[in-house]
């Protein structure tokens, strides 16, 4: 091979790998933008209830609510599975549960407007915040409470549509929850 064909083939090859480099660069400039954005449009979302919903969430409640020690029970064996959330709590946790289960009853209880209950969950988040508790706790929050549901009702009470009408309802209570708090 001759030195020209040598070079030029060099100077190509430089050419793609520059080429491959900068479209990377770009391409993770975009993801970057992409998931900026979805992170802000996520900060927008309103959740919001179907009558199904309603329904699924009072119904399954009303299977649990006599439980509710024992619920309470499972859901902080499962909380504490992270040693980090753990640490924010106090040893004795009778009252703690108690109030978890008042929490809960008022929220499905109010269900049909929750939005009567803004200003108490905010409140709520405001001591949640000030406790230390950090904003991706929320979701191991959330994460616990349905496997908690799921656990003690059986997936025949808890179905997809159950379940998807308890996220909902969660995301709503965490997000009123956070509000400003943790931007």
């Amino acid at each position: 091979m001759n030195m020209e064909v040598i070079e030029k083939y060099r100077i190509t090859t430089v050419n793609i790998g520059f080429l491959l480099i900068s479209t990377l660069f770009v391409s993770i400039g975009l993801m970057h933008l992409f998931f900026e954005r979805k992170k802000e449009k996520k900060e927008e979302v309103r959740i919001s209830l179907t009558p199904e919903d309603v329904k699924n969430v009072k119904e399954s409640w009303a299977k649990a609510e006599p439980h509710a020690a024992l619920a309470a029970d499972i859901f902080y064996e499962k909380l504490f599975r992270d040693e980090e959330v753990k640490a924010l709590f106090p040893e004795d946790m009778t009252d703690q549960k108690e109030r978890l289960m008042k929490v809960l009853s008022m929220v499905v209880g109010s269900i049909e407007d929750i939005s009567t209950l803004i200003p108490k969950l905010q409140h709520l988040g405001k001591i949640h915040y000030e406790k230390k508790v950090k904003e991706k706790q929320y979701d191991w929050v959330g994460n616990c409470l349905l496997e908690t549901l799921i656990d003690a009702l059986t997936k025949e009470v808890m179905t997809d549509a159950v379940v998807d009408s308890w996220l909902k309802t969660y995301a709503i209570l965490a997000q009123t929850m956070k509000g400003d708090l943790y931007k």
